[in-house]
Protein backbone atom coordinates (compact mmCIF):
# COMPACT_ATOMS: atom_id res chain seq x y z
CA UNK A 1 0.00 0.00 0.00
CA UNK A 2 2.70 2.29 0.77
CA UNK A 3 4.45 1.54 -2.34
CA UNK A 4 0.74 2.63 -4.39
CA UNK A 5 0.59 5.47 -2.66
CA UNK A 6 4.03 7.01 -3.09
CA UNK A 7 4.80 5.75 -6.42
CA UNK A 8 2.44 5.00 -8.90
CA UNK A 9 0.24 7.93 -7.90
CA UNK A 10 -2.95 5.73 -5.77
CA UNK A 11 -5.59 8.28 -4.15
CA UNK A 12 -4.15 8.99 -0.82
CA UNK A 13 -7.17 7.88 1.63
CA UNK A 14 -7.98 11.39 2.58
CA UNK A 15 -9.19 11.55 -0.85
CA UNK A 16 -11.57 8.93 -0.87
CA UNK A 17 -15.46 9.49 -0.79
CA UNK A 18 -16.25 6.54 1.51
CA UNK A 19 -16.08 7.66 4.58
CA UNK A 20 -14.27 8.77 7.97
CA UNK A 21 -13.63 5.38 9.58
CA UNK A 22 -12.54 3.88 5.95
CA UNK A 23 -10.12 6.54 5.89
CA UNK A 24 -8.66 5.31 9.33
CA UNK A 25 -8.81 1.78 8.56
CA UNK A 26 -6.77 2.55 5.28
CA UNK A 27 -4.18 4.53 7.00
CA UNK A 28 -3.90 2.13 9.84
CA UNK A 29 -3.72 -0.69 7.56
CA UNK A 30 -0.80 1.03 5.56
CA UNK A 31 0.91 1.86 8.33
CA UNK A 32 1.05 -0.99 10.61
CA UNK A 33 0.36 -3.86 7.93
CA UNK A 34 4.15 -4.24 6.47
CA UNK A 35 5.31 -5.00 10.55
CA UNK A 36 3.49 -8.33 10.09
CA UNK A 37 6.18 -9.28 7.42
CA UNK A 38 9.55 -8.31 9.25
CA UNK A 39 11.42 -9.95 11.84
CA UNK A 40 10.13 -9.52 15.17
CA UNK A 41 13.41 -7.52 16.07
CA UNK A 42 12.32 -4.49 13.35
CA UNK A 43 9.09 -4.64 14.32
CA UNK A 44 9.77 -4.13 18.27
CA UNK A 45 12.12 -1.26 17.29
CA UNK A 46 9.19 0.53 14.87
CA UNK A 47 7.06 0.08 17.73
CA UNK A 48 9.70 1.53 20.38
CA UNK A 49 9.73 4.44 18.22
CA UNK A 50 6.55 5.13 17.36
CA UNK A 51 5.62 4.49 21.53
CA UNK A 52 8.06 6.65 22.59
CA UNK A 53 9.59 4.16 24.66
CA UNK A 54 13.07 3.02 25.72
CA UNK A 55 15.16 2.71 23.06
CA UNK A 56 17.57 0.51 24.40
CA UNK A 57 15.45 -2.02 25.78
CA UNK A 58 15.34 -5.18 23.39
CA UNK A 59 11.24 -5.57 21.62
CA UNK A 60 10.29 -8.20 19.48
CA UNK A 61 6.97 -8.72 17.82
CA UNK A 62 5.00 -12.23 17.98
CA UNK A 63 1.85 -11.52 16.50
CA UNK A 64 -0.18 -8.66 15.14
CA UNK A 65 -3.93 -8.47 15.06
CA UNK A 66 -6.16 -5.76 13.36
CA UNK A 67 -9.59 -5.24 14.47
CA UNK A 68 -9.79 -8.09 16.62
CA UNK A 69 -13.56 -8.34 18.08
CA UNK A 70 -13.39 -8.78 22.26
CA UNK A 71 -16.57 -9.34 23.88
CA UNK A 72 -17.54 -6.79 26.30
CA UNK A 73 -18.02 -6.35 30.33
CA UNK A 74 -20.75 -4.88 32.49
CA UNK A 75 -18.94 -1.69 32.60
CA UNK A 76 -18.80 -1.41 28.42
CA UNK A 77 -20.09 1.37 26.93
CA UNK A 78 -21.04 -1.15 23.97
CA UNK A 79 -23.53 -3.83 23.76
CA UNK A 80 -21.70 -6.91 22.30
CA UNK A 81 -17.99 -6.17 21.37
CA UNK A 82 -15.07 -4.03 21.23
CA UNK A 83 -12.71 -3.73 18.13
CA UNK A 84 -9.31 -2.48 19.62
CA UNK A 85 -7.47 -1.02 15.87
CA UNK A 86 -4.31 -2.99 16.58
CA UNK A 87 -3.58 -5.77 19.62
CA UNK A 88 -0.04 -6.31 19.66
CA UNK A 89 1.99 -9.12 21.75
CA UNK A 90 5.42 -9.33 22.09
CA UNK A 91 7.98 -8.99 24.60
CA UNK A 92 9.94 -6.24 25.98
CA UNK A 93 13.40 -6.47 27.86
CA UNK A 94 12.53 -10.53 27.89
CA UNK A 95 9.15 -10.55 29.03
CA UNK A 96 6.18 -10.96 27.77
CA UNK A 97 4.44 -7.46 26.27
CA UNK A 98 1.04 -6.35 25.15
CA UNK A 99 0.89 -3.11 22.71
CA UNK A 100 -3.08 -1.63 22.01
CA UNK A 101 -3.22 0.76 19.61
CA UNK A 102 -6.32 2.92 18.62
CA UNK A 103 -5.70 5.34 15.60
CA UNK A 104 -8.28 8.37 14.68
CA UNK A 105 -7.51 10.51 12.11
CA UNK A 106 -11.03 12.58 12.10
CA UNK A 107 -12.78 11.77 14.64
CA UNK A 108 -11.96 12.40 17.74
CA UNK A 109 -10.82 10.28 20.77
CA UNK A 110 -13.09 10.23 23.57
CA UNK A 111 -12.59 8.70 26.76
CA UNK A 112 -15.22 5.92 27.27
CA UNK A 113 -13.51 3.95 24.20
CA UNK A 114 -10.25 3.71 25.58
CA UNK A 115 -10.96 2.97 29.15
CA UNK A 116 -12.79 -0.49 27.70
CA UNK A 117 -10.09 -1.00 25.30
CA UNK A 118 -7.41 -0.42 28.31
CA UNK A 119 -9.40 -2.68 30.94
CA UNK A 120 -10.22 -5.55 28.51
CA UNK A 121 -7.39 -5.97 26.51
CA UNK A 122 -4.86 -5.90 29.78
CA UNK A 123 -6.74 -8.68 31.79
CA UNK A 124 -4.11 -10.87 32.67
CA UNK A 125 -1.48 -8.63 31.05
CA UNK A 126 1.22 -7.79 33.70
CA UNK A 127 3.00 -5.71 30.75
CA UNK A 128 1.17 -3.65 28.60
CA UNK A 129 0.97 -0.43 26.84
CA UNK A 130 -1.95 1.55 25.17
CA UNK A 131 -1.24 4.01 22.52
CA UNK A 132 -3.95 6.49 20.99
CA UNK A 133 -2.81 8.12 18.07
CA UNK A 134 -4.85 11.15 16.81
CA UNK A 135 -5.23 14.37 15.30
CA UNK A 136 -8.04 14.91 18.39
CA UNK A 137 -8.97 14.13 22.01
CA UNK A 138 -11.99 15.37 24.68
CA UNK A 139 -9.94 16.59 27.78
CA UNK A 140 -11.40 13.75 29.48
CA UNK A 141 -9.47 11.34 27.67
CA UNK A 142 -6.37 13.38 27.96
CA UNK A 143 -6.84 13.14 31.67
CA UNK A 144 -7.19 9.35 31.45
CA UNK A 145 -3.65 8.04 32.94
CA UNK A 146 -3.86 4.74 30.90
CA UNK A 147 -3.37 5.64 27.37
CA UNK A 148 -0.15 7.65 25.81
CA UNK A 149 -2.08 10.10 23.58
CA UNK A 150 0.32 10.94 20.64
CA UNK A 151 -0.29 13.30 18.09
CA UNK A 152 0.41 12.65 14.53
CA UNK A 153 2.67 15.73 14.31
CA UNK A 154 4.67 14.32 17.46
CA UNK A 155 4.72 10.67 15.95
CA UNK A 156 6.31 12.52 12.62
CA UNK A 157 8.70 14.61 14.48
CA UNK A 158 10.01 11.33 15.99
CA UNK A 159 10.72 9.54 12.68
CA UNK A 160 11.89 12.08 11.33
CA UNK A 161 14.80 12.38 14.66
CA UNK A 162 15.41 8.34 14.00
CA UNK A 163 16.44 8.87 10.38
CA UNK A 164 18.82 11.95 11.59
CA UNK A 165 20.17 9.85 14.49
CA UNK A 166 20.86 6.44 12.08
CA UNK A 167 19.24 4.39 14.30
CA UNK A 168 16.88 2.78 11.98
CA UNK A 169 18.43 -0.32 9.39
CA UNK A 170 16.90 -2.65 7.62
CA UNK A 171 13.58 -3.44 6.94
CA UNK A 172 12.95 -0.60 9.44
CA UNK A 173 14.83 2.06 7.89
CA UNK A 174 12.89 1.53 5.01
CA UNK A 175 9.36 1.47 6.33
CA UNK A 176 10.91 4.81 8.37
CA UNK A 177 11.40 6.48 4.98
CA UNK A 178 8.15 5.39 3.38
CA UNK A 179 6.07 6.46 6.52
CA UNK A 180 7.59 9.66 6.73
CA UNK A 181 7.19 10.55 3.09
CA UNK A 182 3.45 9.30 3.38
CA UNK A 183 2.20 11.47 6.56
CA UNK A 184 4.18 14.16 5.16
CA UNK A 185 1.57 13.73 1.54
CA UNK A 186 -1.47 13.46 3.86
CA UNK A 187 -0.71 16.79 5.27
CA UNK A 188 1.17 15.74 8.53
CA UNK A 189 3.68 19.06 9.94
CA UNK A 190 5.75 18.78 13.19
CA UNK A 191 4.61 22.45 13.96
CA UNK A 192 4.08 22.49 17.83
CA UNK A 193 2.98 25.69 18.75
CA UNK A 194 4.83 29.31 18.91
CA UNK A 195 6.37 27.89 22.23
CA UNK A 196 8.80 26.49 20.19
CA UNK A 197 9.73 28.82 18.34
CA UNK A 198 12.87 31.09 19.01
CA UNK A 199 11.49 34.16 19.44
CA UNK A 200 13.70 37.81 19.88
CA UNK A 201 11.66 40.43 22.03
CA UNK A 202 10.85 43.38 19.42
CA UNK A 203 10.99 47.11 21.56
CA UNK A 204 9.84 50.36 20.24
CA UNK A 205 13.67 51.40 19.59
CA UNK A 206 13.72 49.12 16.85
CA UNK A 207 11.23 50.71 14.89
CA UNK A 208 11.90 54.53 13.52
CA UNK A 209 8.81 56.30 14.59
CA UNK A 210 9.98 60.03 13.66
CA UNK A 211 8.35 60.04 10.64
CA UNK A 212 4.91 60.09 12.87
CA UNK A 213 6.25 62.79 15.91
CA UNK A 214 4.07 66.18 16.01
CA UNK A 215 1.42 64.66 14.10
CA UNK A 216 -1.79 64.70 16.47
CA UNK A 217 -3.93 61.53 16.30
CA UNK A 218 -6.96 63.96 15.03
CA UNK A 219 -4.74 64.42 11.82
CA UNK A 220 -4.18 60.49 11.28
CA UNK A 221 -8.01 59.33 11.59
CA UNK A 222 -9.94 60.29 8.23
CA UNK A 223 -13.62 61.13 8.58
CA UNK A 224 -15.75 60.02 5.72
CA UNK A 225 -18.55 62.12 5.24
CA UNK A 226 -21.65 60.26 3.31
CA UNK A 227 -22.55 61.99 0.31
CA UNK A 228 -24.97 61.34 -2.52
CA UNK A 229 -25.12 62.10 -6.33
CA UNK A 230 -26.75 61.32 -9.35
CA UNK A 231 -25.84 61.03 -12.88
CA UNK A 232 -26.92 63.34 -15.16
CA UNK A 233 -27.63 63.10 -19.11
CA UNK A 234 -24.38 64.21 -20.14
CA UNK A 235 -22.70 61.48 -17.67
CA UNK A 236 -21.32 64.01 -15.35
CA UNK A 237 -22.09 63.50 -11.78
CA UNK A 238 -23.95 66.06 -9.45
CA UNK A 239 -22.94 65.76 -5.80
Amino acid sequence: MLDAYLRKGARLPTEASEGRRVIEDVITSTLFGPLKFMSPGHSGQILSWLTRQQCNVEAEVWSIQLWPRLSVDEASANEYTIEPDLIIDGCLGKKPFRWIIEVKWDAVLHRQQVQDQVRICTKYQANWIHVSLVKSADLAAFEFPGTTIIQWNQALRVLQDVLRSGAAEGASLIWCKDVIAFLEKLGVGTFEGFGQLNLEPVTVEAFDLSIWRGISLRDLIEVVTPVSFSLRSDGAFDV
